[in-house]
């Protein structure tokens, strides 16, 4: 795990058991992609191609309405052939394959201290979020849905936060203390890295490292 290797803290508990809400979201994420699978016996690829896709997109931008405006128009679109929707099929059951990738670490997994810098991204609602190693480099980029609770609580954008999951895949993310709480979506590789901090906020960058390396969670612990 890379926050181990970077000597960052990791939670005595598991993160679902200290953060219910966790398990709330993980149940609603199956349930849309058995809702899928469900959708493709009666339906055609085309409908269901567009089912799978708005659960995955909904999941990654933490916006409900994508998959019901997704489920209308497969409804519209729908009544195919046997063959297409056994094709169909096989791509709902890819939607399931991504979202148990991303809800299976976060069940078992534990909270991980890590450094982070957001920034805002030019005509996305969604926040660019930068996990960093200890000395202030981009460990791993996500584009997220952050909660404005989040978002604003961040001094020049610069905090520690949560992480639960598996980097290559995505998971949850909160603030200290778990709320408030949400999808990180899969990470993300620019064609443009990120710009590296410099004189301040790279001094900066590093004292939230050394935070992440003492962190202590026995405080949250309920």
């Amino acid at each position: 795990m890379l926050a181990e290797d970077f000597g960052y803290q990791l939670s005595p508990r598991p993160a679902k058991a200290m953060t219910p809400k966790i398990q709330d979201a993980v149940d609603k994420a199956r349930k849309d992609a058995a809702n899928a699978i469900g959708s493709a016996q009666d339906g055609s690829a085309a409908a269901v191609a567009i089912f799978f896709a708005g659960i995955i997109l909904a999941l990654i931008v933490q916006q409900p309405w994508i998959v019901a405006g997704s489920t209308v128009l497969a409804l519209v679109i729908g009544g195919a052939s046997a063959s297409a929707a056994a094709t169909a099929k096989a791509k709902a059951k890819v939607a399931e394959q991504k979202v148990r990738e991303m809800v299976t670490p976060v069940l078992s997994g534990h909270w991980q201290a890590w450094p982070s810098r957001m920034e805002a991204v030019a005509g996305q609602q969604r926040r660019r979020v930068l996990l960093l190693d200890p000395k202030g480099g981009v460990a791993v980029t996500f584009l997220s849905a952050v909660p404005d609770a989040a978002w604003l609580s961040m001094t020049d954008g610069r905090g520690l936060v949560w992480f639960v999951g598996d980097l290559r895949f995505g998971g949850m993310m909160a603030l200290p203390g778990g709320r408030p709480v949400w999808w990180t979506g899969a990470p993300v590789v620019s064609q443009k890295s990120p710009e590296s901090s410099s004189g301040l906020s790279h001094v900066v960058e590093e004292e939230l490292a050394r935070q992440a390396v003492k962190f202590v969670f026995d405080k949250w612990l309920g």
